[in-house]
């Protein structure tokens, strides 16, 4: 099935649903390679006001709502057994980076700091959940940094996410999901 012939919009190219992108591969390759930082641009939807549409944010911690099995998360398991500390899941230094040398040098609005709370996807949320989100004090929603962010961790590279924030997901008034 070609989804952008049910799905005007749909972005050639675009192959994976949010469980199917292939995180482990990623960070392994960008291990291999010797990558020490990685500087990760991302897509949100807005969960407060305060984030318009057009806004970035450089989030420095995730909530995990995912829950499909497929969703390679880690390295560890099938006899290995380790344990990571991801009280921080942001560098610092990357975080700085995004704050200094991006949003200020571009001139664009930006918030630092914040929680992005990674869902399943690849359905938007129930405007039921999304008032749930919003009265937990999530700040950004989006389908794919938590992973991303868990498993550099484990491979011991530095990780921030640059998100844009593209709408208010489906809790404002003025949005049409």
């Amino acid at each position: 099935m070609n989804a952008s012939r049910f799905c005007p919009g749909t972005v050639a190219g675009h192959r994976f649903t949010p469980t199917e992108v292939p995180f482990r591969a990623n960070i392994y390759g960008m291990k291999l390679l010797g990558v020490e930082r990685i500087l990760s641009a991302s897509a949100v939807g807005s969960l407060q006001e305060k984030y318009a549409p057009l806004d970035m944010v450089i989030p420095d911690q995730f909530f995990d709502r995912t829950r499909a099995r497929a969703r390679e998360s880690t390295f560890f398991g099938d006899g290995i057994v380790a344990h990571i500390a991801f009280a921080h899941p942001v560098c610092k230094d990357v975080g700085d980076m995004f704050w200094k040398q991006s949003c200020q040098a571009a001139e664009v609005k930006a918030h630092r700091g914040g929680t992005y709370i990674c869902m399943e996807g690849p359905a938007f949320s129930t405007v039921a959940e999304s008032n749930v989100y919003r009265s937990w004090g999530m700040d950004v929603i989006g389908m794919t940094n938590l992973q991303e962010a868990k498993l550099a961790r484990e491979a011991e590279i530095c990780y921030a996410t640059l998100a844009l924030v593209t709408d208010y997901d489906c809790w404002h008034p003025d949005t049409m999901r």
